[in-house]
């Protein structure tokens, strides 16, 4: 139960202080709360030792880009391996990188989000994303830079937004993704009706079309990445989702159709289209994610801009906004808890131990 309760405390008490952040009322209390909620997202990411899947991967790559290793140097991506050489240049230790990287992660989230929106994007943040930052450090990062970059879309700075997707692709090479999705936002403009149908067209095609048929014989090799990823032993590529996944984003899109015309401006247009298209694309990635566990470090680039639909069910009209949000959250909350309680009862780990443990107490000395 330490995990558990330790999830539940950074999502409480890291969403509580920006709660008390947008509703402060002289600049030393919100500046004090601000700070709080981000260290206590910042603090157990930057300091925990040898938890998370690819931690003592991460460490490897540290000391192997200090030493140029040319694996490293030729196909690790360019802005990681020259934080890692900077780093290693003034003589930190590979834990700090872990950290450098934590805090640009959450610094790029808490950039991109307005004031009064940040208790509930970090509420959802946490209950989604956030663990996930603890394995993929450099896919979460990217993730985080491109929802900023996302942000600069809706404000119609173009050049801007593609500038920060090439910094997220100087991390991870997934951001590069986001090229094709930001030219979608742009030019592809589709009534909510039409979105409707391409949602349900998504839904079939990702159903029928399932990742075995896609890959063929390849598939078997993603049995290796299941048992990597889920810390047991996996023989084929079944259904894991309960289905709740796609029913969250059908409740999204209700109030979404509901509200449109009422609270987006005809000069918003891109925001209009970046909210419809969000639909759709975490559909088909929701049900790939569900088939293997490889797809659900893709399905991370579309989960993020569920902190982009909870701003707009917030400002909202709609009667029902307050109650379905409150919702969505406690469902996202409680997945959170079950998995790691469930993993717990069958002896497993969601982070590489039962136990939170700091970097000092590595049982391997990196």
């Amino acid at each position: 139960m330490e995990v558990v309760f330790l999830q539940l405390s950074i999502i409480f008490g890291a969403s509580g202080c920006a709660y008390i952040y947008s509703k402060g009322s002289t600049a030393n209390q919100t500046i004090f709360f601000l700070l709080l909620s981000f260290l206590i997202l910042f603090i157990p990411a930057a300091l925990r030792g040898d938890m998370g899947t690819d931690y003592a991967s991460y460490i490897d790559i540290y000391y192997k880009a200090i030493d140029r290793d040319w694996y490293v140097m030729n196909h690790i991506e360019l802005l990681y391996v020259n934080l890692c050489l900077a780093l290693g240049f003034f003589g930190f230790p590979a834990q700090s990188h872990i950290a450098v990287i934590a805090f640009l992660t959450y610094f790029f989230i808490y950039l991109a989000t307005p004031r009064k929106h940040l208790p509930i994007v970090i509420l959802i943040y946490t209950a989604t994303i956030y663990f996930s930052t603890w394995h993929v450090i450099r896919q979460t990062l990217a993730i985080s830079i491109a929802y900023y970059a996302t942000t600069l879309l809706i404000k119609n700075k173009y050049i801007a937004a593609f500038i920060f997707v090439f910094i997220a692709m100087g991390f991870h090479n997934i951001a590069s993704l986001y090229l094709p999705i930001f030219l979608l936002f742009i030019f592809v403009k589709l009534p909510p009706k039409q979105i409707l149908y391409v949602s349900v067209l998504f839904f079939i095609i990702a159903t029928v079309v399932t990742i075995e048929m896609i890959l063929g014989e390849s598939a078997k090799y993603l049995y290796v990445v299941e048992k990597h990823l889920n810390n047991h032993q996996a023989t084929q590529l079944d259904i894991k989702g309960s289905g709740l996944g796609l029913l969250t984003i059908f409740i999204f899109f209700i109030p979404i159709l509901l509200s449109l015309s009422s609270v987006i401006k005809k000069n918003d247009s891109i925001l209009k289209n970046v909210l419809l298209w969000i639909i759709p694309l975490n559909i088909i990635a929701i049900i790939y994610a569900s088939q293997a566990a490889l797809f659900a470090r893709l399905q991370m680039n579309f989960t993020i801009y569920l902190l982009l639909l909870s701003i707009f069910l917030y400002s909202t009209k709609w009667k029902y906004n307050k109650i379905v949000l409150f919702a969505l959250s406690l469902f996202f909350v409680v997945s959170v808890a079950y998995k790691s309680y469930s993993y717990e009862l069958k002896g497993l780990t969601v982070h590489g131990s039962q136990h939170y443990r700091f970097f000092w107490e590595n049982k391997n000395r990196y």
